[in-house]
């Protein structure tokens, strides 16, 4: 151990560690105390009510004389008191002109071995410091910057000045004058301990430092951080590593207001409470609106327990009265602006580009050099974004034809939107149609959602239309990676060849959803529907995934309150989700009800309440268009838009149907999912992910046999035509199967890769460059085919929103508008019998 400083030598530091179940962190963080460069003169632990090793811990490394055992519910603030008046806390030590000092030591932090002489450095160079507090880093990650100082914004929200996963690379190092510091490491003078009070017993557990920090202000001392003193911190209480009985969001949030309440002066205090009061109120009901009841309930009780004890808050007051007007205006600068924007921006950058800190173990060494992206470096990179730009360069590409005309759509199954989205509202809400004859049918509930996207497009239908129609395939994509989490949470190991390829040793987890992404954005349902201009399919297609991830929550067992809580969620999200694609394609409905009635019966631990929400509500929201569907059957085969002979084909091949073809215009990407099938057979006797192969295959057959059922029905449109059904929206059933099952056949032939077997590996390699190759083929066929299809610009409106009629059973005769490719418009004469789109 290194000889004290002289200069030092003065300063008398008494220890204090307090301690509650951290037998975990005990270890290291005795063995840190003990050896520090300038040592602790005197050295207390406080045990509250530890039910593991943790006093038998303390009692062998400090002895039973420095142990003080207390209840599991003192306080923080209560055991630290009781500490300093413990005998070993006041044991003489033979120094001349002492300065004596408290460390405060939680059980889950490690100082590093410099950590206090660097503290009372800084300190013993002014006399008016009064408190010091290190730069807390990740226990774990030790690289990760968590804190250096603390301050508080108007709502009471907690600031440190640090972004979310910041690396420490010496960016905010130096001596910083601050509101406050962390218990965890914090450096008190005892005389000015002595003289505000301490820590206040009434805060418990959190926000107390904040407000020790702002009455050593208010009585005239400085307050820093030193970033040379490094203290390691596990922040266990506030990530839940260890059990609390009580409520912690809600006692945080309570002390954060009574913080800022009980310290401000009467007139920034006045505005405070009305800023906190419609701060909390707003943030309720964000939290009911995404259905968290237990964060709704800790907002609205800690705003209950504020509001309920005014002479709690009065005594509060009381004891801050002197010099608190004028410390407010000295700290003023402490306190953050701006803090609401910014963390907003944090929080969308980090739900779509999230950090992942974990780096190689061979580059643990170097890792602190490594300079970290930016927020839009990150963004570019993350799987997600790299998806939806690849997939909007393809669709580009291939849908050129189409941008090219930049106009309004029309064509195919295509009726062209025309009007305001005022007058979508007005055609949607209106009880009789001008018509014909009229016409008191209610119109397609696809028309109200078209009208409420609108808004979102300036008030302008057709660029709505235009956006679900062209960009249908991109979304597709990008509503498939999400889904995707579920099926592949993480990533594979690799060979060591396969690891020299890639760069890495493993495939991450980003890479594989975004492969199943591209590859379910570009097979030919999708194609097709974009060439026959069907943008009821469109809509299906992107919400498909979104379904699927929502219906396996709603059947999965649901195991204890919080899981009864998540599934009764997905079922109202699933419910929402299918309402639209419902309004868009009835038949989506159908094929739902058919597997959420065959879950119900076959899995027992379904809860069948959660399957009526998610089934039953749809119907009910488009209850008048669902009783004319019920009258007529037939009607649930139909979708938006018009059903005409040359959009489907009249006897559609089992080849087809193998294929994943559904007929039409634009389908002729056909042989391209032959790879993906392949895959999906040859993950049929796989015994890992198992659930996954038999669920995607047991929605492959139930596709197909409903495209084969549909196919072989021939319907009559809203403008008198009869001809099959179109089984394109089966088909995509039977697509999000496949994608099941040859998502896990991709997963297993990655780790095959990496056995000793070269069978198996040749085969694993195969596998893979099957599947890699499917998207990448699909694609470039589908940029070289281009849009071939009926869709095309319209140049002028000539037909009414609505292109078939029917009154009283008297049939009218009706134009459907068909644009020709070179750019004339062409007409054909319908006789209708019912209003549609």
């Amino acid at each position: 151990m290194a000889p004290i400083r002289p200069d030092l030598e003065r300063h008398v530091v008494t220890a204090v560690l307090v301690s509650h179940d951290g037998a975990r962190w005990l270890p290291e963080t005795l063995k840190s105390l003990l050896t520090q460069a300038h040592p602790v003169s005197r050295l207390v632990a406080v045990d509250t009510g530890s039910t593991d090793r943790g006093p038998a811990v303390l009692a062998e490394v400090i002895g039973e004389g420095n142990l003080l055992r207390l209840p599991a519910d003192v306080p923080y603030a209560d055991a630290v008191g009781q500490a300093l008046r413990h005998p070993a806390a006041r044991m003489h030590v033979e120094v001349i002109d002492p300065v004596e000092w408290i460390w405060l030591i939680h059980d889950d932090c490690a100082p590093t071995p410099y950590a206090l002489e660097r503290l009372l450095s800084a300190v013993a160079a002014d006399p008016n410091v009064a408190i010091a507090g290190p730069k807390l880093r990740d226990w774990q990650d030790r690289r990760l910057l968590l804190e250096l100082g603390v301050a508080i914004d108007g709502q009471g929200r907690r600031e440190t000045g640090v972004d979310r996963g910041e690396f420490d690379q010496g960016q905010h190092d130096g001596i910083h004058d601050v509101l406050a510091v962390s218990t965890a490491g914090m450096l008190i003078r005892r005389d000015v301990w002595a003289q505000v009070g301490g820590l206040d017993p009434g805060f418990g557990l959190f926000r107390d430092d904040v407000d020790l920090g702002w009455r050593t202000h208010a009585a005239g001392h400085r307050v820093i951080a030193v970033s040379d003193a490094v203290v390691f911190h596990a922040e266990a209480a506030a990530r839940g590593l260890r059990e609390l009985h009580l409520r912690p969001r809600r006692l945080d949030r309570r002390n954060a207001m009574l913080v800022l309440l009980a310290n401000l002066p009467a007139r920034p205090a006045a505005w405070t409470a009305l800023r906190l009061l419609f701060g909390s109120l707003v943030k309720a009901l964000m939290l009911l609106v995404a259905k968290r009841p237990m964060a709704l309930a800790d907002e609205l009780d800690a705003l209950r327990d504020v509001l309920t004890d005014p002479r709690g808050l009065r005594a509060l007051r009381g004891a801050r009265a002197e010099n608190r007007t004028r410390v407010w205006r000295a700290i003023r600068k402490f306190q953050p602006h701006w803090v609401t924007l910014r963390r907003l921006s944090e929080r969308i950058g980090a739900s779509i580009a999230p950090t992942e800190y974990g780096l190689p173990e061979e580059d643990t060494e170097t890792s602190a050099q490594i300079e970290q992206p930016g927020i839009i470096r990150r963004l570019l990179a993350h799987p997600s974004v790299v998806v939806l730009l690849t997939l909007t360069v393809i669709a580009f590409l291939a849908e050129r034809s189409l941008i090219a005309t930049a106009g309004r759509l029309g064509g195919g199954a295509l009726v062209p939107a025309w009007g305001s989205a005022g007058d979508l509202w007005g055609q949607y809400l209106s009880g009789w149609h001008q018509i014909g004859l009229g016409s008191a049918e209610p119109s397609p509930p696809s028309l109200g959602i078209l009208a409420g996207l609108s808004a979102i497009t300036l008030g302008k239908p057709w660029l709505a239309v235009l956006l679900l129609l062209l960009g249908c395939v991109p979304l597709a994509g990008l509503s498939t990676y999400f889904a995707a989490k579920r099926l592949v949470p993480s990533g594979l190991p690799v060979g060591r060849r396969a690891a020299r390829l890639i760069g890495r040793r493993r495939v991450p987890a980003g890479a594989l959803r975004a492969w199943i992404a591209i590859a379910y954005a570009l097979l030919p349902v999708v194609s097709g529907a974009v060439s026959a201009g069907r943008l009821g399919t469109c809509v299906v297609y992107v919400l498909l995934p979104l379904i699927g991830l929502l219906g396996a929550r709603v059947v999965r067992e649901p195991r204890g309150q919080i899981a009864a809580q998540q599934a009764r969620r997905a079922a109202w999200g699933l419910a929402a989700l299918l309402t639209i694609a419902m309004a868009f394609v009835p038949l989506t409905w159908v094929m739902m009800v058919c597997i959420g009635v065959l879950a119900a019966v076959g899995l027992g631990n379904v809860r069948r309440s959660d399957v009526a929400i998610a089934l039953l509500t749809p119907p009910l929201l488009l209850l008048p268009t669902t009783l004319g569907q019920l009258r007529h059957p037939s009607r649930f085969l139909l979708e938006a838009g018009l059903h005409r002979p040359e959009l489907v084909d009249q006897k559609l091949s089992g080849i087809s149907i193998l294929t994943l073809d559904p007929g039409g215009p634009g389908t002729a990407l056909g042989w391209a999912t032959a790879g993906l099938l392949a895959l999906a057979v040859a993950a049929l006797p796989l015994r890992s992910r198992r659930t996954a192969v038999m669920s995607g295959w047991l929605l492959i057959l139930f596709g197909f046999l409903t495209a084969i059922l549909v196919s072989a029905i021939t319907v009559r449109g809203f403008g008198g035509e009869r001809a099959p059904g179109w089984p394109g929206v089966p088909l995509a059933f039977a697509t999000g199967g496949l994608m099941l099952a040859a998502g896990a056949g991709l997963q297993r032939s990655i780790e095959v890769m990496s056995g000793r077997d070269l069978i198996y590996r040749l085969g694993g390699v195969a596998a893979v460059l099957i599947a890699l190759s499917t998207p990448v083929l699909a694609a470039l066929t589908w940029i070289g085919a281009g849009i071939d299809g009926p869709v095309g610009r319209v140049q002028t409106e000539v037909l009414p929103p609505f292109v078939a009629v029917s009154n009283d059973g008297l049939r009218a005769r009706t134009l459907v508008l068909t644009p020709a490719r070179d750019g004339r418009i062409g007409y054909t004469l319908l006789r209708g019998t019912s209003p549609g789109i």
